[in-house]
């Protein structure tokens, strides 16, 4: 019934559900502060997730779209600050020409991708523009919407790759594709390889 509750609640049952150890949690001041001893087990990749639906969970029980964290301290606040560097790069790299529609474009691209397969509609929603306004300007540009997705794919596949800190599924949640297989089909297709072999490569 209220926020309380429910925070109470995931309290009791969090630790079968992410870390396998106990959150603390506590108001104090109009401030929730919720915590985890440093035994935690969790990875990288779940903390975040954790956190964003705690977020998200937060807004939709309050009916706030006002609630935000304060202070939020994690030892992988360098891992994060790094994916997003490979992140940019990669940008960068599928779009070496500055052109601010095309930045615009791979932005929401990227921002959609962190939760389901990017659409022309929802990029054109996001960026503020028709469909189909949207359609003429990539013409004119000599790309379509399906190539700069293809291309921002591959070049933050590739550059995920390199590294050993993902694996195979977490880069498949990340370039937005339904499962790992997908994802090895759609590499196989830009590289003639799949993921795996390519990783041993390199």
């Amino acid at each position: 019934n209220t926020l309380g509750q429910a925070l109470m609640r995931f309290h009791r049952y969090q630790p079968l559900l992410h870390t396998l150890v106990p959150t603390t949690f506590r108001a104090e001041a109009g401030v929730v502060v919720l915590g985890w001893s440093t035994e935690r087990r969790s990875t990288v990749l779940s903390d975040d997730v954790l956190g964003s639906g705690l977020m998200r969970f937060m807004k939709l029980l309050t009916g706030r779209n006002d609630v935000k964290p304060i202070l939020m301290k994690t030892l992988n606040g360098p891992y994060l600050s790094s994916l997003l560097e490979r992140q940019a790069e990669a940008m960068l790299q599928a779009l070496p020409k500055q052109d601010p529609l095309l930045s615009d474009v791979q932005q929401a691209i990227l921002s959609i991708m962190q939760d389901s397969a990017p659409s022309m509609a929802l990029v054109a929603e996001r960026i503020g523009m028709a469909e189909r306004s949207l359609y003429r300007a990539l013409e004119a540009r000599g790309t379509g919407f399906k190539e700069l997705v293809r291309a921002l794919r591959f070049e933050l596949a590739k550059d995920y790759l390199r590294g050993s800190d993902l694996t195979l599924p977490n880069i498949s949640l990340l370039l937005g594709f339904a499962d790992q297989s997908v994802f090895t089909r759609a590499f196989r297709q830009w590289s003639g390889t799949t993921p795996l072999q390519w990783r041993k490569q390199i």
